[in-house]
């Protein structure tokens, strides 16, 4: 239930996040490939089955903001978490 709301949240949001991930510069071909590379571009069906096959994967993806995958951020900030 929560990885459907978390879904429907994130597509919910203003914007495109290929956007933010091309930076400054932001050139329509450049967009469109991470938009296709993101699969952004496919039905919102599609795109919540592809959700879910990652994620039982152990995929959880790739935080545009820090420049590395969920993983990696999850485990280096595990400890201080699991502290508080």
């Amino acid at each position: 239930m929560v990885s459907t709301i978390t879904f429907i949240v994130s597509r919910l949001l203003p914007g495109n996040p290929a956007i933010y991930m091309a930076g400054p510069a932001k050139s329509p071909e450049v967009i469109q490939t991470l938009t296709e590379a993101m699969g952004l571009d496919k039905p919102l069906y599609m795109q919540y089955i592809m959700y879910h096959q990652d994620l039982l994967q152990g995929d959880f993806g790739f935080a545009w903001h820090t420049g590395k995958s969920v993983a990696y951020d999850l485990a280096i900030r595990f400890a201080a978490t699991f502290e508080l």
